[in-house]
């Protein structure tokens, strides 16, 4: 094992976001109105609820050091015995309450609801080293920091896109012609709110993840795995 042993996570943020309606006919568009005025104080304001979903990971040793190295772009002196492949997925649902007003249109207040996952989640541990080995419990338990990142990110995504869901139409009630145009909006609107949010989780996956591969990590590893294999007299 070379000094230079790196273990590295990859991390594939990706937006699976399901809504429900169909084409707009007719325009939609928000009015301002106290929250306890919304639709003539027949419905309740505007909402949203995000819910971050378990860890579930899966454990692929069909890899050896030299494939996962070659997919992480490391140097010839480089060798990658462990990597972490992670993709955020998110469904979303809409429940559309709404009024008839008097002159025909639709007082609409939307609450959106947001599952949000790290699905799927796949830990490699190089094929060099069979499961139940000492080695593969040294590199996973060091890919479970990665994934304890992941989990925290996961966390501040939920927390965050909530404050930006439940701001969306929290100051006004949505009219439209037709339940086609509100569905439309908010799913635009929401859909826009998951992808920034999304964006700013991976811009800031790269730089927290290697924290956990510090150089003082790497030198622990490489001499918890010495242990494992101690030379042969």
């Amino acid at each position: 094992m070379s000094s230079n042993t790196r273990f590295a996570v990859f991390a594939i943020m990706a937006l699976a976001a399901a809504f429900g309606g169909r084409a707009p006919l007719f325009a939609a568009e928000v009015e301002q109105s106290p929250p306890q005025t919304v639709c003539g104080g027949k419905l309740a304001p505007a909402g949203g609820s995000v819910e971050p979903q378990p860890i579930h990971y899966t454990v692929d040793n069909s890899q050896d050091a030299r494939t996962l190295t070659g997919l992480e772009n490391k140097g010839p002196n480089q060798r990658v015995l462990g990597r972490t492949v992670t993709k955020f997925k998110t469904a979303t649902t809409l429940k559309m309450n709404n009024v008839r007003l008097a002159d025909g249109r639709l007082c609409v207040s939307p609450f959106i609801t947001v599952q949000v996952a790290l699905d799927p989640i796949t830990v490699y541990v190089a094929s060099e080293y069979p499961p139940g080995s000492c080695e593969e419990r040294i590199i996973l338990e060091h890919e479970q920091r990665h994934l304890a990142v992941s989990e925290r990110q996961l966390t501040h995504l939920a927390r965050t896109l909530q404050a930006d869901l439940q701001g969306l139409f929290a100051d006004g009630m949505l009219i439209a012609d037709d339940i086609g145009a509100a569905v439309n909006l908010v799913t635009q609107k929401s859909r826009e709110a998951i992808r920034a949010r999304i964006a700013a989780a991976r811009a800031q996956s790269a730089s927290l993840q290697a924290q956990v591969d510090s150089t003082e990590e790497i030198t622990r590893l490489s001499d918890l795995l010495r242990v494992c294999a101690p030379p042969k007299p």
